[in-house]
Order: C-alpha cells, then sequence, then structure tokens
C-alpha cells in the first residue's frame, strides 16, 4: 500500500511541476504575442515598464484591454476641453465626453476626482449637465477595474483618470 502511494505521491508532484512549467512557458509566449502584435521597439519598452509582474500574469484580453486604454490615451493633450455625453451602467460603468477633435473620451473606469460637479445627482439620460463643456485635466492613476466581455473579474492597472475638471 504504501508503494502505491507513493507512485500516486510522485506522478501528482510530477504532473504538477509540468503544469506550472507549461503555464509559465505559456505566459511568455502570450507576452511574445501581444508585444509583436502591437509595439515597436521602444513604445514595446515605454509600455511593458508601466506593467508590474502579477499584470504580466493576467489573461491576454486584460492586457489588450489595458493597452488599448493606453493606446488612446497616449498622445492625448492635457487638459482636454471636451462635452460631458452622459454615463451609463450597463454590464460595464461608462463616463464619457467628447473632445473637440471629436474623439470621445471614457473615465469609467478611472479613480476620479469630480469636485463638487454633480455629475451622478440626476439620472443617467436627463442629467442638466449633458451637452456641456468641461476641462478635464487628466492622468494615470492605479484603479481597479472590471473586464473582459462581461466577465466581472476584479484587475488592477494604471487607468486615465479624471484628476480635477471644471466647467469650461
Amino acid at each position: 500500500m504504501k508503494k502505491i502511494l507513493s507512485i500516486l505521491l510522485i506522478f501528482f508532484l510530477l504532473t504538477c511541476s509540468q503544469k506550472t512549467k507549461k503555464n509559465a512557458s505559456h505566459i511568455e509566449e502570450d507576452e511574445k504575442l501581444i508585444s509583436q502584435k502591437y509595439f515597436k521597439n521602444n513604445e514595446r519598452n515605454e509600455w511593458l515598464k508601466s506593467l508590474d509582474s502579477t499584470q504580466l500574469t493576467y489573461p491576454k484580453e486584460v492586457i489588450e484591454f489595458i493597452f488599448t486604454e493606453y493606446s488612446k490615451m497616449k498622445n492625448v493633450n492635457n487638459p482636454i476641453i471636451a462635452t460631458y455625453q452622459g454615463y451609463e451602467l450597463h454590464d460595464y460603468f461608462y463616463f464619457t465626453f467628447k473632445g473637440e477633435d471629436g474623439k470621445f473620451y471614457d473615465f469609467g473606469n478611472g479613480d476620479n476626482n469630480l469636485g463638487d460637479i454633480p455629475f451622478f445627482k440626476e439620472s443617467e439620460t436627463n442629467s442638466t449637465l449633458i451637452g456641456k463643456k468641461f476641462k478635464i485635466y487628466w492622468g494615470w492613476k492605479p484603479t481597479s477595474f472590471n473586464c473582459c466581455e462581461g466577465s466581472m473579474d476584479l484587475y488592477y492597472s494604471d487607468l486615465p483618470s479624471i484628476l480635477s475638471i471644471e466647467y469650461y
């Protein structure tokens, strides 16, 4: 009986070790694929510096989401002059503005400082603030967010956030 248990234990340990090696190898392969798909030399290094070792183990779609947020805001002026479009709460929270350049900015995942402006005191569709222009000072702040495709798993990263906002 001892021999059988010993053999099973050894088999179990070897199997777990192989799975761990496969997972580590899979993560490295995913990182390479993501790098090749999205980055060119310096851009890759610049962006990867913003991720910590935990974030590098996130599923591909989460890393892609973080990269998408980064790339959308990479060359955006600060402050942004933008018109408030409203907020929506569906699977995820959306807090949107339309810039003078026609681009849409969603700060729904950010750790936002909205000061005294009462964005959420009225309903999402009947807000008297919709259509008004604001001067938005933004930056990258650590925040938690839910991701991806209807999933409510919680992740952490620096995301675009409103540092301060004022009427324009």
